[in-house]
């Protein structure tokens, strides 16, 4: 799934991705925020189908909402064979806001971007 959404300035960006990757990547002048799911099994293809990707308005700011379900119990073969999950790939203007909640994805976007917390800028 892939969304782009037109922009006049930063953002607030908002992930929930309860298991896979998050990858941001913010750019200087940018006027839209890029968003693509992309699923490595079944399983996370329902998943992204399933997805909310929309942008809004929120205290006067454009909110730009990824809300991907949580996987469903089971065992699944992606896990044995291949690459399996789901990655989220967020391209956003310089000076966005990011609030990501997953699991084990939060640490990954931490690792890569130091400083981030819910609600710092994002640069």
């Amino acid at each position: 799934m892939q969304k782009t959404f037109e922009v006049t300035g930063p953002v607030e960006l908002e992930v929930r991705l309860a298991s896979g990757e998050i990858e941001i990547e913010v750019a200087e002048g940018a006027t839209t925020v890029d968003v693509e799911l992309i699923a490595y099994d079944e399983e996370s293809q329902q998943l992204v189908d399933e997805a909310r990707v929309e942008l809004r308005e929120h205290h006067g700011r454009p909110h730009v909402v990824v809300d991907v379900p949580q996987k469903r119990g089971g065992f699944n073969f992606g896990f044995l064979f291949g690459r399996h999950g789901i990655v989220c790939r967020v391209r956003a203007p310089h000076d966005s806001l990011l609030d990501a909640d997953s699991g084990a994805s939060t640490q990954a976007i931490l690792d890569v971007l130091e400083a981030v917390r819910g609600g710092t800028p994002v640069r």
